[in-house]
């Protein structure tokens, strides 16, 4: 894959992705280690499950966090602030070290979002407006809308106009909901594992009208935030096209998130950059052309496939089938082998 075509698919995946008086500043803090209150007395509902889910999604209105650490498979860890702001403000920040600048810029806010890459092969602040981008050639890129990947941070929302299912229960201690969620490209399936004792997600699976794997991501180091009365994953896992082209995965890890709190200028927070040297190009204008991805070394050109019968690791007695070359990255750090079923 060109140097290109990597900052281009990082810059718009990552898009979607999400004080006081103290003595120390709160990304320095450690977070209470606390356990939420148990959500489900007894065997939950749907709808039990469906109400605690949005219950701790709908308490976040803000996020901020100024010491997180970005890993993708073959770039150097990053060091990352985060900030993000329903409905769609969202800023990321990363870089090497505090010495060495920014590498990393990426951005959203009503209008539209950006990405900008230090080390790009053709240097540019890549932008494009919400209303553009729905129907431009560089939307082939994600075949999952964009602002479902901030999902990921544990903020899931489950729309009572969709179609769900369950809750199934999977062991060790989790609950499988199935949802139908339309798009522009036809109905996705998103199966959400849920803890069966607390109500935070656990795991995410997306599926594509023909069942192909989009999305999986895996989240871990819970913490409750008392105050707030929130639960946030502190380590985050996410495997993005497993076996296609464009196949990448990242970590996301966390020391501590402000939640309903920013600091700083946030005009300027949710403003596109101007960056001497590198001008703005629209990736949704009629003139841009995506550039077009090669696979990954070592990775297989057979996607994983939902078939109905197998092991469970989607909707309800579904599983995948892959080939052993795509197995690096369905499998990566504990996903387990979809073909058996997942390892929770």
């Amino acid at each position: 894959m060109s140097q290109r075509s990597t900052a281009l698919i990082i810059g718009l995946w990552s898009l979607i992705l999400v004080t006081g008086c103290h003595l120390r500043p709160y990304w320095l803090r450690s977070p209470q280690a606390d356990l939420p209150p148990e959500a489900f007395a007894g065997p939950p509902t749907l709808e039990n499950v469906i109400y605690t889910v949005n219950a701790n999604t709908q308490r976040v209105q803000r996020l901020q966090t100024e010491n997180a650490t970005l890993r993708v498979e073959g770039i150097p860890a990053l060091r990352a602030n985060l900030a993000y702001e329903q409905p769609r403000s969202f800023r990321l920040l990363a870089q090497l070290s505090q010495f060495t600048g920014r590498e990393l810029d990426i951005g959203s806010n009503d209008d539209l979002f950006w990405f900008w890459v230090r080390r790009d092969s053709q240097p540019s602040v890549y932008f494009a407006r919400h209303t553009d981008f729905a129907n431009c050639p560089a939307r082939e890129l994600i075949p999952i809308e964009p602002n479902r990947l901030v999902d990921t941070l544990g903020l899931v929302y489950l729309d009572p106009a969709d179609s769900h299912s369950g809750p199934v229960a999977r062991e060790p201690n989790l609950l499988e909901i199935t949802s139908r969620i339309p798009s522009p490209r036809g109905d996705l399936t998103r199966v959400l594992l849920v803890d069966a004792k607390y109500g935070w997600a656990a795991q995410q699976h997306w599926y594509d009208a023909n069942g192909q794997l989009l999305l999986s991501a895996r989240s871990g180091r819970h913490r409750f935030y008392r105050e707030e009365a929130v639960t946030m994953p502190h380590h985050i896992e996410v495997a993005l096209l497993p076996g296609q082209p464009a196949q990448m995965a990242f970590d996301l890890d966390v020391t501590s998130f402000a939640i309903n709190r920013l600091t700083g200028d946030t005009a300027q927070l949710w403003t596109m950059p101007q960056i001497e040297g590198y001008p703005a190009v629209d990736i949704a204008a009629p003139q841009f052309r995506p550039p077009v991805a090669g696979p990954l070394p070592g990775a297989g050109g057979t996607s994983p496939v939902l078939v109905p019968g197998t092991a469970p690791y989607g909707p309800s007695g579904y599983g995948i089938l892959e080939s052993p070359r795509t197995a690096r990255l369905t499998n990566y750090r504990g996903y387990g082998t979809p073909a058996r079923g997942p390892t929770y």
